[in-house]
């Protein structure tokens, strides 16, 4: 009985993959000694690339900002890094107000929420790592950072508005203090003066003590948000580390193997395609 049409496609596939397995066996066998040098070409090329390569720093800022929302802020950093990405080193140095030299040595900015989740008040800030080639670099760059964020037209509009309500309302409390203490002085003399005391006079005593009390309470409450009034506040600044984030030596040495034994697969596959074709040439 012979057998059907399905058994003997599934023989013939069989045939073909194994014949195909051995043909590959036998290519890398015939060439075996360039894939061979392919990799310790690779391997060296490799090592050779991580020793060249300057050293890398990773570092972390934690900033929260009163003025934009953390999408916002995010934004402002990612199109820092676009502009240092394309070496944009002259328009990046005048919005962080610092040395253009300084740039060089910045690798990549990138900028991320703490917790991914919108809300209205941002309460939980957002983070700028930085890879610099040098840690003595961070604090000039944080300085810069923080100059780009507090310089920018809107916000810069918005603190001016802020920070001169603010002296406004500190002067006018001020004042207000002033004339409050004024007027319990001229109450506690007119009361020693007679060497008596009404019980209006008391009642108005107390009332200007806890008016005093609660001025007071509200300047320092103005001049502390006064203090605190800035485009972004640094909850956590740039912290040098001694070990550095790259270049990893796996990584390079992964990527000269494979660089090394694909051209080698290349050159191979071309000479043995030309050496068929002169075979197929000289039958003729």
């Amino acid at each position: 009985m012979q057998p059907g049409p399905s058994v003997q496609n599934e023989r013939s596939e069989d045939i073909d993959l194994l014949h195909l397995v051995e043909r590959a066996l036998l290519f890398f066998r015939r060439f075996k000694w360039v894939f061979v040098g392919a990799l310790l070409a690779g391997l060296v090329a490799g090592f050779a690339f991580y020793k060249k390569i300057p050293n890398t720093y990773r570092s972390r800022m934690v900033l929260h900002s009163f003025l934009l929302t953390n999408p916002e802020q995010i934004q402002l950093v990612n199109n820092w890094a676009q502009l240092l990405s394309q070496k944009e080193y002259r328009t990046l140095a005048q919005l962080f107000h610092c040395d253009e030299k300084l740039l060089y040595g910045v690798k990549k900015i990138k900028a991320r929420e703490i917790q991914q989740v919108f809300t209205p008040n941002n309460p939980n800030g957002f983070t700028v790592d930085v890879w610099v080639t040098d840690n003595q670099l961070l604090d000039s760059l944080q300085a810069g950072i923080i100059y780009g964020f507090e310089n920018n037209g809107y916000i810069r509009e918005r603190l001016d508005v802020k920070r001169n309500a603010l002296r406004l309302l500190i002067s006018e409390t001020t004042a207000e203090i002033l004339k409050l203490d004024s007027t319990k002085m001229a109450l506690e003399n007119i009361i020693r003066g007679n060497g008596h005391s009404s019980s209006s006079l008391i009642i108005d005593g107390s009332s200007l003590s806890r008016q005093l009390i609660e001025l007071q309470e509200k300047l320092q409450n103005y001049k502390e948000n006064y203090r605190f009034t800035n485009g972004v506040q640094v909850l956590q600044p740039f912290i040098p580390f001694s070990e550095p984030d790259g270049p990893r030596l796996l990584s390079w040495l992964i990527i000269g193997v494979l660089g090394f034994t694909c051209m080698a697969w290349a050159i191979t596959v071309v000479y043995n395609i030309n050496r068929k074709l002169k075979q197929r040439q000289q039958g003729r």
